[in-house]
């Protein structure tokens, strides 16, 4: 009570002055992750890397010729470049393909492409169709990419490029893994092939709830959103999708033919094939991985392994001139944390190095690169890959100077709520309860009525398509809703547009205001963080700008609700008492208060629609989840903070609506790169 009673007594006027320290301190933090990202991005980088399109001449997706894959190509630059310069190595260098997982993209695999640069590798990581900077619709496996990089490889190779094509590696990761493994089966170009936490056996048989009950041997995927039959209409697949005879072709173990030609797996197809998984994978298991390699001809002599549960862990099977088998496990390390393991970084050189019959010229022993890879400049990567972090620490501390001084400078005449009559504590709190209860109901019809109608999405933005649909759909239904309460409080209120944060007069400087912060957010990390992990410039401008419009309405309709109806309300009026912030805080208690309010309507209201929609793809055992819930009302939550701080200089909606839109909009197309570091630093 005594630290309140000091902070009541404190001269806010003078606290004011906090503002130009804190866009001091922003702008030293960001000249800090600025010199990291050029010391250990750019001027330590072992590669030259540049972006690359491929194109799927050879290998049509869904027949639609061609499909634009998005990649990037790493060569190793001239001190690292061992086998390019050896005339024990033909003066070439061996290639490894890198293919994500779902929800990913190309840079998922920097880090790992950079550890195999250093060993003279050149690497290509592309990006699978329907993520991202790739072109196409969202698809199973990735074979075809994968084959189709292989082409652009060899083309290369024969204009004269110093790329062997006797010595080719495939590394994939999840869904990754099962495009990998059978692009290793159907091309005889690839010479050793690396699957990290996957594939399973068959991707349409059984659970993992199956195997932990002693039912199908399988290892199956069918019970994830991406590969149910009933989410069809949510995933954007063409006209005319079987899953029957899609999801034919994803089968590891059984025959699959291509061009009229049968691909059997066997003891030597694919060739030297490495099953890397962690012990405690939340997809895939052990037991999967190990039925793989059973099926790979370890059941067959000279093994004659009875079951594939006797197939032993970090052990050898067979040799390096195609037959090369093997499990790896990393002790307690869970899906999406094994790709940058150390364990994977060294057993997939290894692999590769043993597989392509290479030894580096200068160091030699794996053993050393093990010492590197462990010992070698581990204090520089965690600074590396740290530098996005230190970037947004320096965004989020000169984030409050920054809005500050850019609504000081465009704050608006016309700004100011002014209510012909004051409304009773009764009929607000009443007017509250109508628009929680009108939020909630549409919530929960919004996944029946998108189900019944077969609505899909209208942009092939993978990582915000399962999203924005939604939100879409929810903010139409709501709109006559809307309309209506801002139709009945005009006449029972006698309430002018300015009351609901509509504010025509002071629009320009409003949008204005919005677009600035946006503008300068976005300058400041795409300059500072992008050479440091990954690319956050906007790809694929004309989908972007689909998923910003769709954003712009939706903000439209919950800002005008939660900013213009309830938090107009609040602040116009001393009445409304809570009684720890009203007495200490005062000045904070239309902001606590109405983003308390906002996070218990729209949190529940998002939380329950989701819910239910993982409820229909069986992902949830009851019709809603309280970790959804709580994890939808924290997102709301902290939104509300944010957009409350905007609406508090500004009191219009459209700067708060404009830099909403385009931020998220921004990062829904991002996810699949800022998971990639996400996963990477907390390894």
């Amino acid at each position: 009570m005594k630290v309140l009673s000091k902070i009541k007594e404190l001269n806010w006027k003078k606290l004011k002055e906090l503002k130009n320290i804190l866009l001091i301190f922003g702008v030293l933090t960001l000249c800090v992750s600025g010199a990291l990202a050029l010391k250990f991005n750019v001027i330590d980088n072992p590669t030259y890397e540049s972006e690359w399109d491929l194109y799927t001449i050879e290998h049509p997706i869904y027949d639609i010729l061609p499909v634009r894959i998005d990649s990037n190509l790493y060569i190793p630059k001239f001190e690292y470049n061992w086998y390019l310069y050896s005339e024990k190595n033909d003066y070439k260098m061996p290639v490894i393909i890198m293919v994500h997982g779902f929800s990913c993209d190309k840079e998922f695999f920097k880090g790992l492409a950079l550890e195999f640069a250093r060993r003279g590798f050149a690497t290509v990581t592309i990006t699978a169709r329907g993520h991202h900077g790739s072109n196409g619709i969202l698809g199973l496996t990735w074979e075809n990419e994968v084959m189709t990089a292989v082409d652009y490889i060899e083309g290369l190779a024969d204009a004269g490029m110093p790329f062997d094509m006797g010595r080719i590696g495939l590394i994939g990761h999840s869904m990754g893994a099962y495009s990998v493994t059978l692009a290793g089966k159907l091309d005889e170009r690839i010479n050793a092939t690396v699957a990290i936490a996957g594939p399973t056996a068959n991707i349409t048989q059984g659970t993992l709830l199956d195997i932990l009950s002693g039912g199908e041997v399988y290892g199956g995927f069918s019970s994830l959103p991406f590969t149910m039959p009933g989410l069809v209409p949510y995933l954007q697949y063409p006209f005319g999708y079987s899953w029957e005879s899609y999801s034919g072709n994803a089968v590891i173990v059984g025959n699959v033919s291509k061009d009229g030609k049968i691909y059997e797996c066997n003891s030597s197809n694919p060739r030297n094939y490495l099953n890397i998984i962690g012990t405690i994978d939340e997809a895939f298991t052990v037991f999967s991985a190990q039925e793989v390699l059973w099926e790979m001809g370890l059941k067959d002599p000279p093994y004659n392994i009875s079951t594939y549960w006797h197939v032993l862990r970090n052990h050898l099977y067979g040799d390096f001139n195609g037959t090369a088998r093997k499990l790896v496990t990393i002790p307690m390390t869970e899906h999406v944390f094994e790709p940058n393991h150390p364990i994977t970084i060294y057993e997939s050189i290894n692999w590769m190095e043993k597989s392509m019959k290479l030894e580096h010229p200068i160091y030699g022993s794996i053993e050393y690169l093990m010492y590197q890879v462990l010992f070698r400049d581990s204090f520089g990567e965690i600074l590396r890959v740290s530098a996005p972090w230190i970037n947004l620490l320096g965004i989020a501390i000169i984030f409050l100077p920054l809005s500050i001084y850019l609504g000081n400078w465009l704050k608006s005449k016309h700004t100011e709520a002014k209510f012909a009559k004051e409304i009773e504590n009764k009929k607000m709190w009443k007017m509250f309860l109508i628009y929680g209860l009108a939020f909630i109901l549409i919530s929960l019809v919004t996944v029946p009525i998108i189900q019944s109608l077969k609505i899909v999405p209208w942009t092939d933005y993978l990582g915000s398509n399962m999203i924005h649909m939604f939100l879409v759909v929810q903010s139409v239904l709501f709109l006559p809703v809307l309309i209506a309460l801002i139709i009945y409080e005009r006449k029972a209120f006698n309430e002018d547009w300015e009351d609901f944060g509509i504010h025509p007069r002071a629009f320009p400087k409003s949008a204005l205001f919005g677009i600035l912060m946006a503008l300068v957010i976005f300058l400041i990390i795409n300059v500072v963080i992008a050479p440091t992990y990954f690319n956050t410039w906007i790809q694929r401008p004309e989908s972007f700008l689909e998923i910003f419009i769709c954003m712009l309405f939706v903000f439209s309709v919950t800002e005008i609700l939660f900013r213009g109806l309830i938090q107009s309300k609040l602040s116009r009026y001393s009445n409304v008492k809570l009684r720890f912030v009203s007495k200490y805080l005062p000045a904070w208690k239309e902001f606590l208060l109405s983003s308390l309010i906002t996070a218990i309507i729209q949190g529940l209201g998002l939380g329950l629609m989701f819910s239910i929609f993982l409820f229909n793809t069986s992902l949830l055992k009851t019709s809603f989840s309280w970790d959804v819930i709580g994890l939808c009302f924290g997102i709301c939550f902290s939104l509300s903070l944010l957009n409350n701080w905007l609406y508090r200089k500004q009191r219009n909606v459209i700067g708060i609506i404009i830099f909403a839109a385009f931020i998220v909009s921004w990062v829904s197309t991002l996810f699949p790169a800022i998971s990639a570091p996400l996963r990477y630093l907390f390894f």
